[in-house]
């Protein structure tokens, strides 16, 4: 006999996250699975996540596709709502071309210690986009995947700064030409 869950009629439960884990590493994409609480769920692409298990969780439901590259992940054809990079890829510009082919509906959530990676994020076509340290909390990847799937901007302040503070000097530029030209 299957233990349904109750409701209170004005909750409703979180949307099913389609989420991507990219890393070179099994163990790393093992590990992030289990810690966002995505074991049950299903890694393939064809099979349905269980059901039962999902009810029964009060965190986000998260169906998990995995790969070791991003090149593996586009030959796969998964389609993600947010995609967890787990390191940086082999270059920034494989990087780069994997967002051009992904068109503006990606989210991305970039888990790595290098500060200067989120300054390849800011002019991006991207939906939303997200960095955190390696070391992050499943708090914290949780808050981080379920504000990204939200379309937020979210990220670690240190590995934020440098990306931020090439955004604002863009923007504190233009704005400064634009107040040029109306005077």
């Amino acid at each position: 006999m299957s233990k349904r869950l109750s409701l209170p009629p004005r909750l409703s439960l979180p949307p099913s996250i389609r989420l991507g884990i990219v890393s070179p590493n099994p163990a790393l994409r093992a590990g992030l699975r289990v810690l966002l609480g995505a074991a049950p769920l299903s890694t393939d692409a064809g099979a349905a996540p269980d059901l039962d298990s999902v009810f029964e969780r009060s965190a986000p439901a998260f169906t998990v596709f995995e790969a070791a590259s991003l090149a593996d992940f586009s030959a796969a054809g998964f389609q993600v709502d947010v995609l967890t990079i787990a390191g940086l890829p082999a270059s920034r510009a494989e990087l780069h071309r994997f967002i051009a082919q992904t068109g503006e509906n990606l989210a991305l959530l970039l888990l790595t210690d290098d500060p200067q990676a989120a300054r390849s994020l800011v002019r991006q076509p991207l939906r939303a986009w997200g960095i955190l340290a390696t070391d992050s909390s499943a708090e914290e990847l949780l808050a981080a995947i379920n504000a990204l799937h939200e379309g937020l901007l979210v990220g670690a302040p240190a590995l934020l700064q440098p990306a931020l503070g090439q955004f604002l000097s863009a923007t504190s530029s233009g704005t400064a030409l634009e107040a040029q030209n109306t005077t």
